[in-house]
């Protein structure tokens, strides 16, 4: 008797011990099928932008840092600024 009493602490201690153990490595284990189903999750709920799209954010952004500098440099620079203007113009022209 005295011999189950003295394991019994023993084994309070190791049992979540062992299963917290056993859950790292699972989650270590399984870590890119996890992460593949996290991603599918996300794109159930916010789709990606198609790569054309985010392209011609791009274009319009830099189209507008373009004007914007335009507008800058038009009264000490004209001719700059006729330029930045032409780029931007052509950048749009692109699309």
């Amino acid at each position: 008797m005295t011999t189950l009493n003295s394991i019994t602490p023993l084994t309070s201690i190791a049992r979540p011990l062992f299963g917290m153990s056993l859950a790292a490595v699972l989650l270590i284990m399984f870590n890119p099928l996890l992460n593949g189903l996290i991603k599918a999750v996300a794109l159930m709920f916010k789709q990606r932008v198609a790569v054309p799209a985010k392209v011609a954010q791009y274009r319009l952004g830099d189209t507008v840092y373009l004007n914007r500098l335009a507008r800058e440099c038009d009264a000490y620079q004209p001719s700059l600024a006729a330029e930045l203007r032409g780029l931007a113009c052509m950048d749009c022209a692109n699309d």
